[in-house]
């Protein structure tokens, strides 16, 4: 999240004015899919040297939930940059976190099917609308439905 989502997201996002309704990565810098490509490579060179070292163990991950931009620029931090970028819409603002949630996700399921010791967990559409705490994290009861897909996931394993 800190790699893509933190105060250099201001930066994938091109300075409008923009134009509403348009496809999510006409709003997107290159840089992004550049920046999610390197992070795939992040990941699999983490992997190599964690099995390298512990080829026993096994890994759970996730490419998180999608997340809902705050329509202020008074606090927050995705819709603000947004906004300030000229990005009026919320559903246009929405729409590119959904295609930055999604182009995450894939690179992370791909690479985590290279290993066979990794396991990734799908959860997008696991919080709920009113379980947020702000744009990012889900509050106490969005975090315990995200624990409960890696206890469902975990419970699958003990299982086989």
């Amino acid at each position: 999240g800190n790699d893509v989502l933190g105060e250099q997201f201001r930066d994938y996002i091109k300075k409008g004015p923009h134009q509403t309704g348009l496809p999510a990565p006409s709003y997107l810098e290159p840089s992004l899919i550049q920046e999610l490509d390197s992070l795939k490579k992040v990941y699999r060179k983490m992997f190599t040297e964690l099995f390298a070292v512990r080829p026993d163990i096994h890994v759970l991950c996730h490419g998180y939930d999608y997340i809902i931009p705050l329509e202020t620029t008074k606090k927050g931090w995705l819709g603000r940059y947004m906004i300030e970028k000229g990005m009026k819409n919320q559903a246009d603002r929405k729409n590119v976190l959904t295609y930055i949630i999604d182009e995450f996700n894939t690179r992370l399921k791909d690479v985590s099917t290279e290993f066979p010791n990794v396991r990734y967990i799908d959860q997008r559409k696991a919080v709920n609308s009113d379980q947020w705490y702000d744009e990012i994290h889900p509050n106490k009861f969005g975090f315990q439905t995200v624990a409960g897909r890696f206890m469902e996931k975990m419970d699958n394993l003990l299982n086989v």
